[in-house]
């Protein structure tokens, strides 16, 4: 590793760090993926296993994606942003993603000792918990340090240091929403959330949307960046006030202001569509951005749809929603991960570029994610009709849940080809 400054070269190792990182965590994530789907279609090769069940694994899947592959990559784009543009950053990079990851590792330790609280996402416990949590302050701590350093040249601009702000609050905010006496609003005729509660939680995603351009220092289109900046903060602005002025209790998804609420999130299809051209990215991402409007309309429709009164209500508990957070995480989550990884770096000196436009990798895991979502709405239309027939494995479960662990094994596969892509370039 080269101890000269230089920006380009910092660019480029952080991405190449980021992406064995993500890479690897997606690698693991997805091959419990795989051993869940072989449990669900042949229950007793569970049996050598002993006391690691099912039920133990789920949170390991579960808890890889969303805090391995799933911010890893945004936790790269910080660095991007607020780290001293020079190699020697490289160290504090690698040093605060091996914490991660360890942290990652004594969490899935404990949830397969029986550790977890039972919260989808939320089943830190124990001493892992405070790891995490301490591990997310260093990373706050690192990201203050590096910005306000004065060999630090970077512009910064008022709202970046408001974000910087506002990043304090994840850790102790972490630390109360995995206490055991706390727990979310939810809709108490179906037992999940609200629709103000998941408004809310698209706030999060689409505030995220808007600084990536801003943090990648993407160079801009001239007066049309300024028109969908504006329609941005805009739309961010009304929607907001929306989210603050709706009613946060328990409350049914039979409520008209609930689901109508979730149908403003249909006006952003067009909206996220405009502002991402408004920029100039990375060829090497094309197909990736593509992808990412693509799941993220999927994502709002099947959305909206899927909380209407009379649909929640059949679907509810079954795989027709596994499918949706499947769609999400692994469609349009994924998308927005290689939008970020191939954008790291503006330059093409590390090889990356080729293996972000992987079309053997890009095609065998959204051929593998629509086998998933075909079985996996199979199986939930099975459930609502024949719900024996799904315990039972009668046909055309069998089949269905084959076919599930067939598009598991594609995606397994094109995470392995990316991981085993990035291991050999140099940082």
């Amino acid at each position: 590793m080269s101890g000269r400054p230089s920006p380009l070269r910092f660019e480029a190792g952080l991405q190449v760090l980021a992406a064995r990182y993500s890479f690897g965590w997606l690698v693991l994530a997805n091959a419990v993926g795989a051993l869940l789907a072989v449990l669900l279609l042949v229950p007793e090769w569970g049996r050598p296993l002993g006391a690691l069940t099912y039920g133990r694994w789920v949170p390991l899947h579960l808890d890889f994606q969303l805090y391995g592959w799933c911010s890893l990559p945004c936790v790269g784009l910080l660095f991007r942003r607020y780290l001293m543009p020079e190699a020697r950053s490289l160290f504090h990079a690698n040093g605060l993603f091996a914490l991660w990851s360890l942290a990652l590792v004594a969490g899935g330790a404990g949830w397969l000792g029986g550790g977890s609280l039972g919260k989808n996402f939320l089943e830190w416990n124990g001493v892992p918990r405070l790891f995490f949590v301490g591990v997310l302050g260093l990373l706050w701590a690192l990201l203050v340090f590096h910005r306000s350093h004065p060999r630090n040249g970077r512009a910064f601009h008022g709202w970046e240091t408001l974000f910087l702000a506002l990043l304090f609050l994840v850790p102790p905010a972490l630390l109360w929403t995995t206490r055991p006496d706390v727990y979310p609003a939810i809709d108490p005729g179906t037992g999940g959330p609200t629709g103000a509660s998941l408004l809310g939680s698209t706030l999060g995603i689409l505030a995220i949307f808007g600084v990536v351009p801003r943090c990648l220092e993407l160079a801009r289109r001239g007066a049309a960046t300024d028109r969908a900046e504006r329609l941005f903060l805009r739309c961010y602005a009304g929607t907001l006030t929306l989210f603050l002025l709706l009613p946060h209790h328990d409350s049914s998804h039979r409520d008209a202001v609930q689901w109508l609420s979730l149908g403003t999130l249909l006006l952003w299809i067009p909206v996220l569509y405009s502002y991402f051209g408004a920029f100039h990215w990375q060829a090497a991402s094309a197909l990736w951005r593509g992808a990412l409007v693509a799941w993220w309309t999927a994502l709002v429709v099947t959305g909206f749809l899927s909380f209407l009164p009379g649909v929640l209500d059949a679907i509810k508990f079954t795989n027709v929603l596994v499918a949706h957070s499947h769609l999400a995480m692994a469609g349009m989550l994924t998308s927005f991960n290689f939008l970020l990884l191939t954008n790291l770096d503006p330059g093409k000196e590390n090889g990356a570029a080729p293996l972000f436009e992987d079309r053997i990798a890009f095609g065998l895991w959204h051929g593998g994610l629509l086998l998933q979502l075909a079985a996996l709405v199979g199986l939930g239309f099975q459930e609502i009709a024949h719900p024996l027939a799904f315990f039972r494995h009668e046909a055309p479960v069998g089949g269905l849940l084959l076919l599930r662990l067939g598009g598991g094994a594609a995606m397994l596969a094109a995470s392995v080809r990316w991981l085993w892509g990035f291991a050999f370039l140099r940082v």
